[in-house]
Formats: structure tokens, C-alpha cells, sequence
């Protein structure tokens, strides 16, 4: 989020919009950027996949006036707190729907630029099935990113050690809330050491990326 708040740094960058990934975070230079707010959470419950229109348009609107083989006239910058989760999310988000570039390849590309990059699980869900439906198939990516992969591997260690037999999905198959709740009723996920991760029973990632397809051709 320091990023947002620097207004000298933005400018030497030539940043001209902002896309701000973040429910409470309001815009700090209205008058010197253009900005665009997504009221998300960082929650793997979140319908990020409902955002993705709004954000797409945000971003090709800025980009439209960019010519190719000349300096961008116009540049964004996407935040949301942290800069791990959600600006990743709709960063990768784009990529798939208006680039065509695959999942995997997307992170790729950031993790060159910010290391720290991971989305949470219940993004990395709605991504794939995004990646499937625009592209086809799914690339191998695991769903569990960053810190949320750390916390897994932690707690299959420990009850590893303790003798108990630990069986997690493939990462070919981790791709639809089923998984998900399969890992939660293991006690394998968990947030902060103690709430259980689902993507909650209603939402349907197929139904958005569907309600997203029909929003896109109107």
C-alpha cells in the first residue's frame, strides 16, 4: 500500500491510473490520478471473479491510449495492501481474459518482479477455473501459495510426526471447492492456526466465470 501513498515515486514511475484492490482503502491523490476501487476483501470467500469485468475495463481504458513501439502514455498501478493477494489476483486475472497468457505463465511473470506474490487459496481456485473456461485446460500450479503453503506444509509436518497418514489431492486436481473442503475436513487448512478454509458452498466458481462470459458478450 506504500506504494499508493507516494505520490513523487508515482509520478517519476509515470503512473497515471490506479486500481486499488481494497474494500477501506480510499483514493489519497484524486485530483493527480485516475482511480477505479474494487470493494473486495482478502478472504478465500470472496467472489473475485465478479470484480473482474470492472477491473478489466479499468485497465484497457488506460491502456487504450498506449501505442505499441512508443512510450505508454498511460500506466497503472495495482494495489491492494499488502501486495500479495488481491493486486495478483486481478493482475493474473487479466492476463488470462484479455492476454490469453496461462496461469502458471502469469506468476512467472510477476514473481520477477514481486516475490512475495501469492493469492489466496480461494482465488487461486476461482483463477483456475477463469484459466480454464477462457483457455481450455489448466496449467500445473498449486493452489496454495506463500505463507498459506508454509502453514499446509507446517501442519502435515507435525501430523506426520505425530504417526498420523496425511493423503492430499494432486495438484493436477486441486481446481474446484470440492478439494478445498476435502483438505478442511482432513484438518489439514487453516487460517491463522484455527478457522477451517472453504470456499463456501455458495458460490459457484463455474456460475461466475458463466455470469462473467454472458456480462463480457452484452
Amino acid at each position: 500500500m506504500g506504494a499508493a501513498y507516494n505520490k513523487t515515486s508515482l509520478q517519476a514511475l509515470g503512473i497515471t491510473h490506479i486500481l486499488t484492490a481494497a474494500a477501506n482503502i480510499k483514493p489519497r491523490f484524486p485530483d493527480d490520478f485516475k482511480y477505479e476501487i474494487l470493494d473486495c476483501l482478502d478472504s478465500p470467500n470472496q467472489n473475485v471473479l465478479s470484480y473482474v469485468d470492472q477491473a478489466n475495463k479499468f485497465l484497457n481504458d488506460a491502456f487504450s491510449a498506449n501505442v505499441e513501439g512508443e512510450a505508454p502514455k498511460h500506466k497503472v498501478l495495482v494495489h491492494c495492501f499488502a501486495g500479495k493477494s488481491r493486486a495478483t489476483s486481478f493482475t493474473l486475472a487479466y492476463m488470462i481474459k484479455e492476454r490469453k497468457i496461462a496461469l502458471k505463465d502469469g506468476l512467472d511473470l510477476i514473481w520477477k518482479v514481486r516475490p512475495i506474490a501469492a493469492p489466496n487459496p480461494g482465488f487461486m481456485v476461482q483463477l483456475k477455473a477463469l484459466e480454464r473456461a477462457i483457455l481450455g485446460s489448466n496449467t500445473d500450479v498449486d493452489v496454495m501459495q506463500g505463507d498459506w503453503k508454509d502453514k499446509l506444509d507446517t501442519l502435515v509436518k507435525k501430523k506426520q510426526e505425530a504417526g498420523v497418514k496425511v493423503e492430499l489431492p494432486s495438484n493436477d486436481v486441486i481446481e474446484s471447492r470440492a478439494q478445498i473442503s476435502i483438505m478442511k475436513d482432513n484438518g489439514i487448512v487453516k487460517v491463522h492456526g484455527t478457522e477451517p478454509v472453504a470456499v463456501p458452498e455458495e458460490i459457484d466458481v463455474k456460475t461466475m466465470v458463466s455470469d462473467s462470459q454472458r456480462s463480457n458478450a452484452k
